[in-house]
């Protein structure tokens, strides 16, 4: 006996665009909480600035989580006693491995 499994291809597709860009902006959210957690604190100034400046809409899109705070980059660099250096890539790195 012969099974036939049909499907609009069309749809699927448009299924599967929805569902990755989902997945995306999910994934850019919990980066978006962890970096924001993870920002050493003095004044809160640095750890305040953190915001999703471009979700995802369509696949294809590049999200973009931002910090304006000018010093920023040397807290990413360890310059502060309160969080190692590398707390950007760290968070990267935790939330791309539990994706897996």
């Amino acid at each position: 006996m012969a099974v036939k499994v049909t499907t609009n291809a069309k749809s699927l597709m448009s299924e599967l665009n929805q569902f990755v860009v989902e997945e995306s902006n999910e994934l850019l959210n919990e980066l978006a909480v962890g970096i924001k957690r993870d920002t050493p604190v003095d004044t809160g100034r640095a750890q305040a600035g953190w915001e999703i400046t471009a979700p995802i809409s369509k696949v294809g899109d590049t999200g973009v989580l931002n910090n304006n705070v000018d010093y920023v980059i040397y807290l990413e660099e360890g310059h502060s006693g309160q969080a190692p250096a590398g707390f950007i890539q760290i968070n990267i790195i935790k939330a791309l491995n539990e994706r897996e």
